[in-house]
């Protein structure tokens, strides 16, 4: 059974998944294409706005149409073929339901349950409590489920309002200290600078459980507005103090939410998703209080909605399991690319060398920073060795330079990519994740040896790479541990300000040209961009 999912309703990225037997085919999020990055977002106070009438649904009609054609017609697909059309979202129609609505071979998904269905069935378990905290869905800011059996059970809610969710007041609070609509990650690097303190916070923002909160966004953006008036930017102890502020209370409501659900229905593991989980710092606190195992997917935002809707879809047609998903590169393949053709285009020329997996490393090691292409595209926000930017965790002056070539604030951290044996030679909590969705301490003795990804508190948001993950990712590393002694590169997204991270060589291509990269790994081939150091 052909089954396609849609992000497209009551969800800021639009995406679109193919699930083929119950199993993870592909999944892409439209800005990868379109070069529009945060596509699909609705503008405040415009809940629900993408939702679409798919009743006679054609790719015309599709939001996220050029994710839907890379989908289907490289397989020889239109959407005649596929079986089941999963859409995230209840339309207005059918508002108030809290289960998968079906019409004909139209499956509607609730919000929530399509990040529990992610968040759950990709999982390395096949049970597990659920968590999905967000903005909003249709109803709900957070929500807890139980999974058995292949099950969801959705047990508690927490109700969204006007102003009322618990994604919204991290935002609020974002766009007070000046980052934006989409700056949660800056709040969060700030918040290490300082000690923060929820009870501050209380009086607009404090979750104590499903139905013990106060949320009110208007008076959070108030108390904050008045705090910082007078403070000198970011960089500011106010500023420090409010970003501080604002994690602790959002940390608190996570653990109070969960340990909600724990003393309900006990279990030692947790698949969380929604957008308030990319907040790694509260994903890593949640699985240190609760004393439990937290497994977020990469895409754990509302792109992976579609993703969860097809799964949710495929469990209700009875189609088999797909099992634990460790991959995030499900989107297109830098091998279907002609890459020599697109560097004839270019004017480049890889370097002549037996050895370019040595080359790259010997520049790595020089200071250098590359651009590193390999695979399918992520299928999330953050790069994990598929379309990175890449550079020497140790030598002076690399978080400097890889911050000015991302046009990002000097004080902004980067995390690495660590061979997954050697973690707990390196951190004091190696029991991170292979999606860069937890934070860990690097052990004081080895801070120095890798100071370009230790932010100010001394913890880092690592990837762990397993042997029989991502190959030519796997290799690299490797090569440079055997050149170094450091298991680990830094690694960041490949894509400048305000952009999507890249989708392939013509557009690795033009940005690594555009913001200063020195070399490009274009899926297997090595090369120098002019204008490079050295």
């Amino acid at each position: 059974m052909i089954i396609l999912g849609l992000a497209v309703a009551t969800c800021e990225h639009h995406a679109a998944a193919l699930v083929v037997d119950g199993q993870v085919v592909s999944a892409v999020e439209e800005e990868r294409l379109n070069g529009v990055k945060h596509y699909g977002w609705s503008p405040p106070g415009r809940p629900g706005a993408n939702l679409v009438n798919t009743a006679g649904l054609t790719l015309n009609d599709v939001l996220c149409r050029g994710s839907v054609r890379w989908l289907l017609e490289p397989r020889g697909l239109s959407l005649a073929d596929v079986d089941i059309i999963a859409i995230n979202g209840i339309p207005h129609r059918h508002l108030g339901a809290r289960e998968c609505v079906r019409v004909d071979r139209y499956v509607y998904v609730p919000h929530h349950l399509a990040h529990a269905s992610l968040a759950a069935r990709t999982s390395p378990w096949d049970r597990c409590n659920v968590l999905t905290v967000d903005g909003r869905g249709e109803y709900e800011t957070a929500a807890w489920f139980t999974y058995r059996d292949g099950v969801l059970s959705r047990r508690g809610e927490l109700p969204a309002g006007e102003g009322r969710s618990i994604g919204g007041a991290y935002e609020t609070v974002t766009r007070v200290l000046g980052f934006g609509a989409h700056g949660q990650g800056q709040t969060m690097a700030l918040a290490a600078f300082a000690q923060g303190a929820a009870t501050r916070l209380a009086e607009a923002y404090r979750v104590d459980g499903f139905d013990r909160y106060v949320l009110d966004e208007a008076r959070l953006q108030a108390l904050a507005e008045a705090r910082m008036a007078g403070a000198s930017g970011a960089m500011s102890q106010r500023a420090w103090e409010l970003a501080a502020d604002v994690q602790a209370a959002t940390e608190d409501a996570v653990v109070a939410l969960g340990r909600e659900g724990q003393a309900t229905d006990p279990d030692g593991r947790w698949a969380v998703a929604g957008g308030v989980a990319l907040n790694c710092c509260a994903n890593s606190v949640l699985r240190d209080r609760l004393g439990v195992e937290v497994w977020v997917p990469s895409a754990a935002h509302d792109a992976g909605t579609a993703l969860g809707a097809a799964l949710e879809a495929a469990h209700l047609m009875g189609e088999p399991a797909c099992g634990p998903l460790r991959r995030a590169g499900l989107g297109p393949d830098i091998a279907d690319e002609d890459v020599d053709a697109e560097l004839a285009r270019a004017g480049l020329v890889a370097v002549d060398t037996a050895d370019p997996l040595g080359a790259a490393v010997d520049r790595l090691c020089q200071g250098r920073v590359l651009g590193f292409v390999s695979g399918g595209l992520e299928f999330g926000p953050r790069a994990l060795g598929h379309r990175s930017i890449v550079a020497h965790p140790g030598l002076p002056g690399t978080q400097d330079r890889v911050n000015a070539i991302k046009d990002r604030q000097r004080w902004r951290p980067f995390g690495p990519s660590v061979l997954a044996e050697h973690a707990a030679d390196w951190f004091a909590d190696p029991g991170f994740g292979p999606f860069m969705t937890h934070t860990a301490s690097v052990l004081p003795e080895r801070r120095e040896a890798v100071a370009a990804i230790v932010h100010v508190d001394g913890t880092t948001r690592p990837q762990a790479v397993q042997a029989g993950d991502h190959d030519p990712w796997r290799r690299l590393i490797e090569a440079f541990h055997g050149a170094t002694g450091i298991p680990m590169v830094l690694n960041t997204s490949f894509n400048g300000r305000d952009e999507p991270i890249v989708r392939g060589a013509r557009e690795a291509i033009a940005s690594g040209r555009r913001i200063g990269l020195d070399a490009l790994w274009l899926g297997g081939r090595l090369v120098d961009l002019p204008g490079a150091r050295g």
